[in-house]
């Protein structure tokens, strides 16, 4: 007897790679290549796109080549096939393959704000992104960096809200991504912008001032505006005016309000003093700022003659009397 040696085929398999990272934009051309091993060279390929709707068509039939060039023209998600066969094989495919989900997006962001003109610990602030040509409704993730850290956090999954409400907790260097796709994509990303870096401040203590819309003295009865400024601390302010009557008692001319001023009308004359008492936004605090004035003197009510009638005209004769 004599030994016969026989080939042996390994199974014939196949994967295909792409010359794009994905997503890409519309009317950008995508190379799919195809590497088949094990089966019996040479091989030959047929590859298959599917698009957005569903529907399967051929990018390119039967042959020798193991690549396909591919330029999609609209936006959505895409699939790919490449089927193989062996040398001489007349089956519909030996091996295949497939990729996808793929995104195809001419989405951009077009902006990315936050409605704070500082930052400052403490501040609530609302950053804004709006994004064109996707596909809608579009989704949004947040990204925040720490410099302190020196990590990204996500601040979230992807949802269709466009906005993201942060609240600074300390100071320091930070930075915010936003990272957008389309509706119904899985990719990882379609767009994405970064705020750049910005700093973060402790909230200086806040001052106070308090000035009056009419010199002193005053009659009684006149009304008097009082107008309060702040600065420092973390805006939007709050206000308290006090008043203080000629006997001493201090009253609260009107509560806490984001208002900075308010009128007062005396009734009765003496010496008034007032006080504004400042808070800064979401400050439980009986009162962060204070200021005074006075002492504000109110007069009593001036009465002047505007006028006489008699009740004969001049001249008159001696002897008539006259009213």
């Amino acid at each position: 007897w004599r030994a016969i040696s026989l080939p042996v085929h390994e199974t014939l398999s196949v994967n295909v790679d792409f010359n794009v990272q994905w997503p890409v934009a519309p009317g950008t051309p995508v190379t799919l290549a195809a590497t088949a091993a094990g089966g019996t060279a040479p091989y030959s390929y047929r590859f298959w796109v599917q698009d957005p709707s569903g529907a399967w068509s051929t990018l390119r039939d039967y042959g020798l080549q193991n690549t396909a060039v591919w330029t999609p023209t609209q936006a959505g998600a895409y699939r790919f096939q490449v089927w193989v066969r062996s040398a001489g094989s007349t089956a519909t495919y030996d091996a295949w393959t497939g990729a996808g989900p793929f995104s195809v997006s001419a989405l951009t962001i077009t902006s990315f704000s936050s409605n704070a003109a500082s930052h400052r610990t403490g501040q609530p602030e609302r950053w804004t992104a709006t994004s064109s040509g996707g596909v809608a409704p579009e989704e949004y993730r947040f990204f925040l960096y720490s410099e302190a850290s020196n990590q990204w956090a996500a601040l979230g999954n992807y949802t269709t809200t466009n906005t993201l409400d942060w609240t600074p907790t300390a100071a320091g260097r930070y930075a915010i991504q936003v990272w957008a796709r389309s509706s119904g994509s899985t990719a990882g990303w379609e767009a994405w912008t970064s705020s750049g870096a910005f700093s973060v401040e402790a909230p200086t203590s806040p001052t106070a001032s308090l000035a009056f819309g009419t010199a002193s003295p005053v009659s009684a009865g006149t009304p008097v505006l009082l107008t309060a400024s702040a600065a420092g601390g973390t805006a939007p302010y709050s206000y308290r005016f006090y008043a203080q009557d000629p006997a001493g008692t201090w009253s609260v001319l009107r509560d806490y309000a984001p208002g900075s001023s308010v009128t007062w009308t005396p009734g009765q004359p003496g010496a008034y003093r007032f006080q504004v008492w400042v808070r800064s936004a979401g400050s439980v605090a009986a009162y962060d700022a204070w200021a005074g004035g006075g002492p504000f003197v109110v007069t009593a009510s001036s009465v002047s003659v505007t006028s006489i009638d008699f009740s004969a005209t001049s001249p008159a004769p001696a002897g008539l009397p006259v009213t």
